[in-house]
């Protein structure tokens, strides 16, 4: 745990570095398309991915999908979970790893973790995650204000 946070602080110090300090949590940080290579997904509905273009020392970085939230893991209802493993799941797969896809509007949240769009190749058309996951049923959409719907 103690790891995880040392790692999230070490990634904001490296994006302020990187970019202006002055960014506000929800101002982009990058607003191009940015070409990325997927290394894994989490089970919160964030991806590791690597970014070619981005210096070493932040990538591979977590990405978060914006536009949606999902339901938790740890959740204590066990429908929420098994809705849970089932959105992870299918995010695996249409993400696998290696798989090159690409972040748009790249953003930071309050906690600094970064937040984009991420299009990818889905069932043979470029398709953004977060509107299939909310088509599927998996997700459900979010815009960041109040509270999470699950």
């Amino acid at each position: 745990m103690m790891r995880r946070v040392a790692s999230s602080i070490l990634a904001c110090l490296l994006l302020a570095a990187v970019w202006s300090p002055r960014i506000a949590a929800g101002e982009r940080v990058n607003a191009d398309n940015v070409p990325a290579v997927v290394g894994y997904v989490r089970d919160d509905g964030t991806v590791i991915v690597s970014v070619p273009s981005w210096p070493a020392v932040i990538s591979p970085i977590q990405v978060r999908v914006a536009g949606l939230v999902l339901p938790k893991i740890h959740d204590p209802r066990p429908s929420v979970r098994a809705q849970a493993e089932l959105a992870r799941d299918w995010l695996a797969s249409r993400l696998p790893p290696g798989i090159s896809v690409v972040l748009r509007d790249v953003r930071r949240d309050g906690n600094c973790r970064l937040l984009a769009g991420i299009e990818a190749q889905i069932d043979g058309e470029t398709r953004d995650v977060a509107t299939e996951m909310v088509r599927r049923g998996l997700a459900k959409p979010y815009n960041g204000q109040g509270r999470a719907p699950w």
